[in-house]
């Protein structure tokens, strides 16, 4: 195989060269006119059961409800005191938290290579990958979960980055929020904590006051759900943490499972996803670091998600917090191809109009499937 030159690399030589960030017009362009794309398809699509299901927390906007905690209702509420009981008012923030996640794993890339061209690669393939395509014009739970899992990534990049300990502040914000979102947020604290534990420069967190201030200010954006939790009977908790119990043991999910993800993530970025992760094990040294921030922060959710599919099946939008990460290992991979072969050329370069065409076609089919518009 062609020599593979891993490319994210915080504290190496390559953070003593880095080019001054500025993102690219093909970004700008093509997420602007995606964006706009999305916003027509979001008002003309029909609603999902979930979505009108959602629409009906709106109305009644609270803390908590009995399937999940309250931000989506938040979001659809805001939506509809924008532009009034309609379609695209229970999508605008979906649709519009594409762009916040965009911008914010474009600056993770960029913290974490140094490289605006690697973090324009980013920034396009999230829009390839087809959960995040797709999915920008669906309002569920997971949308805003994905986006505050990607603005706590980026809190942590940048406080690597500084040195800054006020980036914790901004962490336990994002996080609290993301549990908001979701209760899956629980294993992105996981994660920061497993990369303070294992990563010898990152340890000196420990004794910062920063640290517990920003534990404690997730804890208080959260107590409002808590709160609501135990005054009806923790109906909320029980029923999404009765989950991680199994009671049998089964392979039969293990590969629909495997299988989801790596069609919802969109094949070509899964395949340089593995090869990111090869690089990664196989390197030593400065230039593991960056890409054991990403899995590490992603190691403790995926455990679960594997563990659940040995009792249970995991639905395949519950990984999506987890693409952001996913997609920046398989970029990263991809640009750190110093000599490649045409073959990987070509699928390089085939990423990005392969699932932004067929996420857009999808989305053209959702709105007028028979292609007779009356």
């Amino acid at each position: 195989m062609e020599k593979m030159t891993p490319s994210l690399s915080p504290h190496d030589s390559v953070s003593r060269s880095r080019e001054t960030p500025v993102i690219g017009r093909a970004v700008w362009i093509t997420l602007a006119v995606l964006t706009v794309f999305r916003l027509i398809a979001a008002a003309y699509a029909g609603l999902s059961e979930d979505e009108a299901y959602y629409r009906l927390w709106a109305l009644a906007p609270s803390y908590g409800y009995l399937d999940h905690p309250p931000m989506v209702a938040w979001w659809i509420a805001a939506g509809q005191w924008l532009l009034g009981d309609n379609v695209l008012a229970i999508r605008l923030l979906s649709v519009l938290s594409v762009v916040v996640g965009t911008l914010a794993l474009w600056r993770t890339a960029w913290i974490l290579s140094g490289s605006n061209r690697l973090a324009d690669r980013a920034a396009l393939w999230l829009q390839a990958a087809f959960l995040v395509g797709i999915g920008a014009v669906v309002m569920t739970p997971d949308t805003p979960s994905v986006m505050f899992w990607g603005l706590s990534l980026w809190a942590v990049a940048e406080l690597d980055r500084s040195q800054n300990p006020r980036w914790l502040l901004a962490m336990g914000c994002f996080a609290g929020l993301g549990l908001v979102s979701k209760y899956s947020g629980l294993f992105f604290g996981a994660g920061f904590v497993l990369w303070l534990a294992t990563d010898r420069s990152s340890r000196r967190w420990w004794r910062s006051p920063y640290l517990y201030l920003g534990g404690l200010l997730a804890v208080l954006v959260f107590l409002p759900v808590i709160y609501w939790n135990a005054t009806h009977g923790w109906v909320s908790f029980a029923k999404q943490f009765g989950r991680a119990v199994g009671h049998r043991f089964t392979l039969r999910y293990l590969g629909e499972f495997i299988g989801a993800e790596i069609g919802l993530l969109n094949p070509l970025i899964a395949l340089f996803c593995g090869l990111g992760v090869v690089m990664w094990l196989r390197k030593r040294g400065p230039r593991a670091r960056a890409t054991w921030l990403l899995v590490a922060t992603s190691a403790p959710f995926l455990a679960y998600l594997t563990a659940h599919s040995f009792h249970a099946r995991v639905q395949a939008n519950w990984p999506a917090p987890l693409f952001p990460a996913l997609v920046l290992i398989a970029a990263s991979a991809a640009h750190g191809m110093s000599s490649a072969r045409p073959a990987w050329k070509w699928l390089r370069q085939a990423v990005a109009p392969f699932g932004i065409g067929l996420s857009v076609a999808a989305l053209a089919w959702s709105v007028d499937p028979l292609g007779k518009t009356d």
